[in-house]
């Protein structure tokens, strides 16, 4: 869902978490250049950005562990201080193309994910599409999970 070239030149891919960010560039081959920065010593998503890429302008596609707050800004519960804006961003030079819950991000990759990869919690038969939890430790612990639907596709719950 993270790939293509940015209308505005740059695209910016980030990964937020209450304690530290991982950005990368973005574009059709993937991405480049991926570095991990501490929250905490950049007051905005907006500064990191800048700081990260040399740009003030550019595409974001972000996952983060904030929330949002039903009026389109997304605030994180514990550790991090950013408020993410989109609006505010948008001010700032920055178009965001994709913000998603983090697990709900890792959890649409888990549809397409090989048996190889999968770890079976209850062991017997499994049909092929079975569904799938994602769940991690961090600042906090995130979970997410993906159902088989009926037309083929998989239905995310963050």
């Amino acid at each position: 869902c993270c790939g293509g070239a940015s209308v505005m030149g740059i695209t910016v891919a980030v990964d937020i978490g209450g304690t530290h960010a991982r950005l990368a560039l973005a574009d059709k081959s993937g991405i480049k250049n991926p570095q991990k920065i501490e929250c905490a010593a950049f007051a905005s998503l907006a500064e990191a950005l800048k700081n990260y890429s040399g740009a003030d302008r550019g595409s974001v596609l972000i996952a983060t562990a904030a929330q949002p707050d039903g009026k389109g800004v997304w605030k994180f519960l514990n550790g991090n201080s950013w408020i993410i804006s989109p609006d505010d961003l948008a001010k700032a030079g920055w178009d965001v193309r994709i913000l998603i819950n983090d697990f709900a991000a890792s959890a649409c990759g888990a549809g397409i994910l090989g048996g190889d990869l999968l770890v079976t919690l209850k062991s017997g038969t499994a049909a092929a599409r079975q569904p799938r939890a994602i769940l991690g430790p961090g600042t906090g612990l995130g979970l997410a999970y993906v159902v088989p639907v009926s037309h083929g596709g998989w239905h995310v719950q963050e």
